[in-house]
């Protein structure tokens, strides 16, 4: 039956507290057996208009698409285990893991496929600097960069097994870039005091060679020891970096799940005609 269901594009649509998908009348996925039960995957952002087939392997570059306007590209999720049939046709991405629950009894939730590495760049007002020079971390003269060490090319594969297993894999590739990657205009958010600025990075899951954070600040250039984040699936690996008169303190690697964002983690319902 995988031949027989389509790749479809279904736009989000807020309802109460929940997120509902519709797609435009009779473009939608139909039943093909009024008895079966079907068990639907689901992936984002959408990569093809062509509802027959699925995408297949698509090319990630995250050296390019770390901006506000295009890091959405990148931000691949993954949903699958979720099941519904003609007379119960609302398909629920949710975690459907407790006893009562009657969806397949897995956690179905979209997932994220990359991997997130979070920079907090933090002036120390106790080592050297006053108020007015530490807040020349948010300024717009500073500059921000990672010598080389990471891999940014790599690719996100949908794709269902001949038993009918669906999987959305990022996966990074062989070359490690030799080149230094100027982060200043990536994703961040200053501080309210205006004394630190987080940068918020998609990467591929990789296991990293070590590279250096260097800084402009105040005309002045900092460069850290190296360092070697562990970057996973769905995971935030944290670096608070201090910087003082006297150099760049970096603070240990902080692991976490990686926080709601998007559609990732909540409950998604899709109307299944």
């Amino acid at each position: 039956m995988v031949s027989r269901y389509k790749n479809v594009k279904y736009l989000a649509q807020s309802v109460g507290e929940s997120t509902i998908f519709k797609v435009e009348e009779g473009a939608g996925i139909f039943f093909q057996d009024a008895t079966e039960t079907v068990t639907f995957a689901a992936y984002y952002p959408y990569q093809n208009e062509d509802a027959g087939s699925l995408p297949g392997t698509v090319t990630v570059n995250t050296k390019d698409n770390n901006g506000t306007n295009t890091q959405k590209n990148i931000d691949f999720l993954f949903a699958t285990g979720a099941t519904a049939s003609k007379s119960s046709s609302t398909v629920q991405f949710a975690d459907n893991t407790s006893k009562d629950s009657k969806f397949g009894g897995v956690d179905s939730r979209f997932k994220h496929q990359m991997a997130q590495l979070k920079l907090i760049v933090q002036a120390s007002t106790s080592d050297g600097f006053i108020v007015e020079e530490a807040k020349a971390v948010c300024d717009e003269e500073s500059k921000y960069v990672l010598t080389s060490g990471l891999i940014h090319e790599g690719t996100f594969t949908i794709s269902v097994s001949e038993e009918g297993e669906a999987t959305g894999i990022a996966e990074a590739g062989k070359t490690t870039s030799n080149s230094d990657w100027d982060i200043t205009k990536c994703v961040y958010q200053n501080s309210d005091d205006q004394m630190s600025r987080t940068y918020t990075l998609i990467l591929l899951p990789q296991e990293s060679s070590s590279f250096y954070f260097k800084a402009t600040i105040g005309g002045q250039v900092y460069i850290s020891e190296d360092f070697n984040p562990t970057l996973s699936a769905g995971k935030t690996c944290s670096y608070t970096i201090i910087v003082k008169k006297t150099g760049l303190d970096i603070e240990g690697c902080k692991i976490a799940e990686w926080e709601k964002s998007s559609i990732a983690e909540e409950d998604i319902y899709v109307e299944i005609q």
